[in-house]
């Protein structure tokens, strides 16, 4: 059977989340491989982690579009290394609360290669807070954005910004081949338990996203009931 890891990628701007998501995180660990990114220096990080996830720190804070690139890449090759076939891709402020129904994903996916939420119409880009795919395919895809940079992939971004992670990274799929299927939010949160803290809090309060980064450098953490929204 095909062996799934998990793959978190996060920065300093969702630190105030990743207290209540880490609660999710260390019971998937005690199943599958789990990595956790971060886009910066190990000591900057003030979350205890258990034994069984592994941090992955960038060494130094690269940003939105560089820091994600090589989260993607390094945290994809780690999992290889562990000999993970399938990943699960997911932010920093993302919770699954639905930890054994992941391999519902495999069954999902089939003979495809990624699986991710709806894009956009019209669009390419490949959101990166959440997917799943055969781990092979994203370290060939983000080498292929790596080696042609951000001028000589053709985007097409349907409201996405041009030159981003997800622009280059969705249209490398194409131009490499790879099959994508798509789902719904709602879908996600009925399989696997999906919750967005991050645009939860964010719609609870009003604030946008960069005031939100902004206050999710902060030494404080939220709590589930101090972000749910519904």
């Amino acid at each position: 059977m095909s062996k799934i890891g998990v793959l978190i990628t996060s920065h300093p701007g969702q630190k105030i989340f990743i207290k209540e998501t880490l609660k999710y995180y260390t019971e998937i660990a005690k199943l599958y491989p789990v990595i956790f990114g971060w886009d910066s220096t190990a000591d900057t990080f003030r979350h205890e982690l258990p034994e069984n996830i592994e941090l992955m720190p960038l060494g130094k804070k690269y940003g939105l579009q560089e820091g994600e690139r090589l989260q993607l890449l390094q945290g994809a090759e780690k999992l290889k290394e562990k000999g993970c076939d399938y990943m699960l891709k997911a932010a920093g402020d993302y919770i699954i609360r639905k930890i054994d129904k992941l391999p519902l994903l495999l069954e999902h996916i089939g003979d495809g290669d990624f699986l991710s939420i709806h894009a956009q119409p019209g669009s390419y880009a490949l959101g990166t807070a959440i997917f799943f795919c055969k781990t092979e395919a994203l370290i060939k895809s983000i080498n292929y954005v790596s080696e042609g940079g951000t001028v000589s992939i053709p985007i097409k971004t349907g409201g996405v910004i041009p030159g981003t992670i997800e622009c280059q990274l969705g249209t490398s799929l194409k131009e490499l081949g790879y099959s994508r299927a798509t789902e719904t939010r709602p879908w996600w949160a009925k399989t696997i338990g999906l919750r967005d803290l991050q645009r939860e809090w964010i719609m609870k309060t009003g604030k946008k996203m960069g005031n939100a980064w902004a206050e999710g450098q902060k030494d404080y953490d939220l709590n589930e009931e101090d972000i749910n929204y519904l």
